[in-house]
């Protein structure tokens, strides 16, 4: 990886067109139109749904009689 001091901002697009009516109340960021935006992070990611079903698999072979967690998450 090349450290070339770049700083990668990708362009930000709005989701919604603006809109033409009138509003009975502003929004604070009415006036916020496309733009820069730094790198994306990520906060969490969440596996529980994949862990269960693939324990689920495990002891439906039988697996989990051997009662060994090291080897149940290898696995």
């Amino acid at each position: 990886m090349l450290d070339l001091g770049v700083e990668p901002t990708p362009a930000v697009a709005d989701l919604v067109p603006p809109d033409t009516e009138a509003a009975l109340f502003e929004h604070p960021n009415h006036g916020r139109r496309g733009g820069r935006d730094g790198a994306g992070r990520v906060v969490a990611t969440g596996s529980c749904l994949l862990f269960d079903a693939l324990a689920g698999v495990y002891a439906g072979l039988g697996f989990d009689v051997l009662g060994d967690e090291t080897f149940r998450d290898l696995v």
